[in-house]
């Protein structure tokens, strides 16, 4: 049995990311681009309808009672020291260990162009053609069969460590998503540091260029990812997991749902019999 015959063993119970991400690990001469990039994919007046997402979803947050679901801190960076694993929330924000989240998919679609987000899905579907990362085999060639999972707006404010080496967002993959999509929301000169760099067990670390306003970034949601701590200015990018789930996005009071969520909040977009095959008849 070859390595890739190994993905397939019948005693292994693999769900469709756990088997995308094996294929990925065992090619002998793994010549998988880790993410594509589109210089210029969306223009400055769609960015621009992009960062006025957060003020609506905050609006609407304070309309709807549910303003601590909407925006939040997260921390989960690694640090050289172990004192900063066990700050309270404030100190972590002080020393710029962390990064804010401003979860915007509940406005996106009364708020955005409305073919922009159709943009960003065919963007992910082109890029996992040329990257060759398998979704589309899978049955989700169609953007109709992919579907928005959480849309966020991030921040990463000016690191001031101290005496406490920062290191930015923690090594991560974006689990139980399929496609990830990032766009950068302003000119690289407005900030340093920042990098996005990518880890595989098949290739190399490999770190993005810097993108400038409007670039399209994307990348299969099962690769480990990070970035370098923000060192000048803030940098801000938006964000797009899709999967193939419903989720109702514009209803949805939280963040990023998972598979464990309850029903009416997770439901297979459509029957079996409905989905393309695996492979098409010759």
């Amino acid at each position: 049995m070859n390595e890739e015959d190994e993905c397939l063993d019948d005693d292994s119970d693999k769900d469709l990311r756990s088997l995308l991400e094996c294929y990925a690990h065992h090619c002998p001469s793994n010549q998988t681009k880790q993410w594509m990039r589109y210089p210029g994919g969306l223009s400055p007046e769609d960015v621009q309808s992009i960062v006025a997402l957060k003020e609506a979803a905050l609006e609407n947050a304070r309309s709807s009672g549910i303003e601590d679901k909407i925006q939040e801190f997260r921390a989960f960076g690694t640090y050289s020291d172990p004192e900063v694993d066990d700050m309270e929330e404030e100190e972590k924000r002080e020393i710029g260990a962390g990064h804010i989240v401003t979860f915007v998919h509940r406005v996106f679609a009364s708020h955005l162009p409305e073919n922009l987000v159709s943009r960003l899905k065919d963007a992910a579907l082109a890029a996992d053609r040329e990257g060759n990362w398998g979704v589309g085999a899978f049955g989700f060639r169609n953007y109709s069969h992919l579907n928005v999972r959480c849309a966020e707006i991030i921040e990463y404010n000016v690191s001031n460590p101290g005496k406490y080496k920062i290191d930015g967002l923690g090594v991560h993959a974006d689990s139980e998503s399929l496609l990830t999509v990032a766009v950068a929301l302003q000119e690289p000169d407005e900030y340093e540091g920042g990098d996005l760099n990518f880890q595989s067990q098949c290739t190399n670390t490999s770190t993005v260029p810097r993108p400038r306003m409007g670039d399209v970034t994307v990348w299969p949601s099962w690769v480990k990812h990070a970035a370098t701590p923000v060192t000048k200015g803030i940098r801000r990018i938006f964000v797009v997991e899709f999967w193939e789930y419903c989720t109702r996005p514009e209803q949805r009071e939280g963040g990023r749902p998972g598979y464990d969520d309850e029903e009416d909040i997770i439901a297979n977009c459509m029957s079996d019999s409905e989905l393309p095959p695996l492979r098409e008849e010759s």
